[in-house]
């Protein structure tokens, strides 16, 4: 103790300002003296900074706070909310935005150690801790031959991922991550807890449902569980020479009156690197499922399909090891006219070649086709009035331009480059009438309003739940995050 002290006072010394963050984090070290709280001077304060996915995310924390209980995040809200320090939350750390998860000079709290898993078979529900990753949740459930709508990526942490929405596989048959949790427990700002479900705290429980951390601290999730474990799936890398009738191809997928429900497509066209790459899941183990039977003509140089378990597919999807990374979300009915904008950008626009020069520098254009049918799921899925996303039920494609670069130094023109690419697009969707105001967060940047177009009345109703909940509106003001409420 007497060790922490002198450091969190040396840290407190050599900066020109006492802030209220290097209080809280004195008093945290004296309150939990279990090796919990973590300062700048010790060694692994810098191993659980880079925890977090992205280099442009990393911070210098006044102090790293990771609770094991739900009682000390208790007391760490109440230490916070009484030294009026800045603090951040931090799931699996996957968001790629600079501020989503910590900021300089404040305190993070790392749910790290929320690690805890309950399959109950009567009830096909699993509760886990808000600290755990996709791979840890499926390598648990597969044991018992079920499965959850969760991430498509092993790494990604489970909190984040709920909480901004949630895509998955199971999404057409099943709905969103989000629509599919039929419990939240939550630490609120004032240190109280609740479990927010369809019979108590209905209001919360709804605002949760893509409303990310603006509401509290959720320590735990009950998901509903499927008994899904074989499938037929897997990636087809396809040549560059055959973009012009593959996007034919996508958008007579997209826009295909029926669409089999236990078919999930994900596109990405990686135009810096010249190839296609296309991953395809069907939620049964049928050998060449004719749900995809408008991709058979385009003979892949690589191609992975094949029956498997669903966690086994999944793990084939690694993420490329370029340290810095940028996402840009867009909503757009599929068209063919708006295809052959994106398509022109990405062979033509100047700023790929702006991509192309920063070092190890790439540039995916990704679709992720969502039909009507999974809105309607997720609606029907749903327990206690639906989610805040504001979703239409129509065709719809969450596109997104993924950017990948090497060096702090090239942060500045490559983010020029995507906010260029993006404008150009956008523009094009709203003068052909495609575009859709919805924008999914777990694909989003910090500067694109994210609740706000969900909708007024989404908004409105959110900022509700918030008076109720945290009238001091200690997460929006405290609490470090990419995307907040939207003002009255």
């Amino acid at each position: 103790m007497e060790m922490f002290r002198s450091m969190t006072g040396f840290m407190a010394a050599n900066q020109s300002l006492v802030l209220p963050a290097n209080n809280a984090c004195l008093r945290l070290g004296d309150t939990f003296t279990n090796n919990a709280t973590f300062t700048p001077q010790q060694d692994i304060y810098k191993d659980l900074v880079r925890v977090s996915w992205s280099e442009t995310t990393w911070k210098e924390p006044a102090c790293i706070f990771v609770p094991r209980t739900t009682s000390e995040v208790q007391g760490a809200m109440s230490i916070l909310a009484e030294e009026e320090a800045g603090f951040g939350v931090r799931s699996g750390g996957h968001m790629p935005i600079a501020g989503a998860a910590m900021a300089d000079n404040e305190v993070l709290i790392d749910m790290s150690r929320f690690t805890d898993i309950e399959y109950t078979s009567e009830h096909n529900k699993v509760v886990i801790g808000t600290g755990l990753r996709w791979q840890n949740v499926y390598d648990y459930l597969d044991q018992y031959g079920v499965t959850v709508v969760g991430g498509r990526v092993l790494d990604v942490g489970v909190g984040g991922l709920i909480l901004g929405c949630g895509l998955s596989y199971l999404s057409e048959s099943y709905g969103l991550a989000c629509d599919n949790v039929v419990n939240f427990g939550v630490v609120l700002a004032d240190g109280s807890t609740v479990n927010a479900n369809e019979y108590s705290h209905r209001d919360l429980f709804w605002a949760l449902k893509g409303g990310s951390n603006n509401f509290g601290i959720v320590t735990s999730f009950t998901l509903r569980t499927y008994p899904i474990q074989k499938v037929w799936g897997g990636t087809r890398v396809i040549g560059w020479d055959r973009v012009d009738d593959f996007l034919d191809a996508m958008v007579a997928y997209e826009t295909a009156p029926e669409r089999d429900e236990l078919a999930s497509v994900n596109i990405n066209l990686a135009a810096t690197n010249d190839t296609i790459i296309l991953t395809l899941v069907y939620l049964k183990p049928v050998e060449s499922p004719a749900a995809f039977s408008v991709f058979d003509g385009f003979e892949p140089l690589l191609d992975t399909t094949g029956i498997k378990t669903l966690t086994e597919l999944m793990s084939e999807f690694l993420t490329p090891p370029i340290p810095r990374i940028r996402f840009h979300a867009m909503t757009v009915k599929p068209t063919q006219e708006l295809t052959a904008v994106i398509k022109d950008v990405m062979l033509h626009s100047p700023h790929m070649q702006t991509i192309r020069a920063a070092t190890a520098g790439t540039c995916a254009f990704s679709w992720q086709p969502i039909s009507a049918h999974l809105v309607e799921a997720g609606q029907r899925t749903n327990d206690g009035g639906g989610n805040a996303l504001g979703l239409e039920a129509v065709a719809q494609s969450w596109f997104h331009i993924d950017l990948r670069w090497w060096r702090a130094e090239d942060d500045a023109v490559v983010t020029a480059a995507a906010e260029g690419m993006y404008a150009e697009i956008e523009a094009a969707a709203k003068k052909q009438g495609s575009h859709l105001p919805y924008l999914f967060m777990n694909d989003a940047h910090e500067g694109q309003d994210v609740l706000a177009s969900y909708g007024e009345d989404s908004a409105k109703r959110m900022r509700e739940v918030q008076e109720h909940y945290d009238p001091h509106r200690v997460f929006e003001r405290k609490m470090a995050g990419a995307f907040k409420l939207p003002s009255a």
